[in-house]
């Protein structure tokens, strides 16, 4: 998952559409989201970090 998202799947919807994740009973939606916004923020930390 996490290589989807850095791949550019940087939502639950395109984790889902992609991976079938958070498709089914729904009680996984949440850690789905805090992993996306996890990842996001690693992606402004290290685009800062180049800076």
């Amino acid at each position: 998952m996490r290589q989807a998202i850095q791949s550019g799947d940087g939502s639950v919807e395109a984790l889902g559409a992609r991976l079938a994740c958070g498709t089914r009973c729904g009680s996984c939606l949440p850690e789905l989201k805090r992993l996306v916004e996890e990842e996001r923020s690693d992606e402004r930390t290290d685009s800062l970090e180049m800076a």
